[in-house]
């Protein structure tokens, strides 16, 4: 019996301990409001031509100094007094970032996002969508003074008007070298959009960016 009573207890301490070592999430909650104004022609005065509101709420959990999530979900409404373009959209978007050691730093992040709008287009189609987004990248520190940044993101978009679907793919790299008080940096990024089904109007379209960049840093 007292060997049962033993294996109990530290099947218990086992559970617990672990739990205990982690953060409760914490919490927080944001809201923002707007007014845009336009000059009347006639009378020369001020008079508000918009409404926007915001709500946006994140949840941080640190489960150790290695290993973060976030949980981030926003809903915004934009209404014009007079004319056309009013929209609502809501998103919501987990990501976790991971330090695996002291070189290499995992993150991966993932967006769905609603987006209505009031009126149709000129065509008196939907402009109405929704889109699906993933990406990741991993940070390398080959040396103390080199850093390397590849990633990649996926993104779809479905639109109500089948016409207008997408999807594109991006992969970027970054290089970051400190040389005694200098930092340089260069960057890649390559683009592709295609069309998302076979109703699908959207032009296939690549783009290719790059850049250097050079900063003076004398902090060590």
């Amino acid at each position: 019996m007292n060997k049962c009573l033993g294996v109990a207890a530290l099947v218990v301490s086992c559970a617990i301990l672990p739990a205990a070592a982690i953060d409760l999430p914490v919490f927080y909650l944001k809201y923002d409001a707007g007014i845009g104004s336009d000059e009347t022609e006639e009378e020369q005065e001020v008079e508000a031509s918009s409404h926007r509101h915001q709500v946006s709420l994140r949840i941080k959990e640190a489960w150790d100094r290695a290993l973060v999530t976030n949980l981030y979900t926003v809903a915004v409404r934009k209404q014009y007094l007079a004319g056309t373009g009013s929209y609502t959209y809501a998103y919501l978007s987990p990501d976790v970032s991971w330090d695996i050691t002291d070189a290499v730093k995992w993150y991966l992040s993932g967006r769905s996002k609603w987006m209505r709008y009031d009126e149709p287009d000129a065509g008196g189609l939907s402009k109405d969508y929704i889109s699906l987004q993933a990406k990741t990248n991993v940070t390398l520190r080959p040396h103390a003074a080199v850093k390397i940044i590849p990633g990649v993101q996926g993104s779809y978009e479905v639109y109500e008007n089948r016409l207008k679907s997408r999807q594109s793919y991006t992969f970027a790299l970054a290089v970051d070298a400190r040389l005694g008080q200098f930092v340089l940096g260069a960057d890649y990024r390559a683009m592709l959009r295609l069309p998302l089904g076979a109703e699908s109007e959207v032009a296939v379209k690549l783009n290719n960016e790059m850049g250097i960049d050079v900063s003076w840093d004398p902090n060590p």
